[in-house]
């Protein structure tokens, strides 16, 4: 389902069992979130400053680590998006990167962490110093078998290259500074 982000200058599809979490709470002006009712997914979509160095995913996810006061937080992977595949609606040199990993983080106050599955992608608009970080969460269950576990994760990264092969700028006057 095509979403309209700020204020339309923005658009991406997400998938139509994601609420829009402005609906529900307060969210900053930099982002939108959607969550999943009844699973604890979430997609969030932020701007922010470019990062610094080399490695903006891992940078871009550090911060979220600290963000979130993670106990943990593990890279698994990291790998350079092809423009043309993976980012076919934005500009042709547009760099992007994909990130996978786990954080431990305690949520609203609970006393046992949990364990949260991460795919963060980071695209770089260079045209407007603007890095566009999605971040798609999801809880990892304990006692979950390794099968239906790489089923669910495979299903999380096909969902993720879906919200990257659809996300378009409509409206480049969003980051005049």
């Amino acid at each position: 389902m095509e979403r309209h982000l700020y204020g339309g200058a923005i658009c991406v599809n997400i998938p139509a069992s994601y609420l829009d979490a402005s609906q529900l709470r307060q969210i900053p002006d930099n982002q939108e979130v959607f969550v999943e009712g009844d699973s604890d997914k979430s997609i969030v979509i932020e701007l922010l400053e470019p990062a610094e160095g080399n490695e903006p995913a891992r940078w871009h996810y550090q911060q979220l680590a600290e963000d979130n006061e993670a106990h943990s937080a593990a890279v698994s992977s990291i790998q350079t998006l092809s423009p043309t595949a993976d980012t076919p609606r934005l500009p042709p040199m547009t760099r992007a990167t994909l990130l996978t990993g786990i954080q431990t983080v305690s949520k609203f106050n609970q006393t046992t962490p949990a364990t949260v599955s991460v795919l963060l992608a980071v695209v770089h608009l260079s045209q407007a110093k603007t890095d566009v970080v999605i971040t798609l969460n999801r809880p990892l269950v304990e006692g979950v078998s390794e099968g239906i576990e790489h089923m669910a994760a495979a299903s999380a990264l096909q969902e993720m290259k879906l919200l990257l092969q659809s996300l378009e700028v409509k409206d480049w006057s969003l980051f005049a500074g």
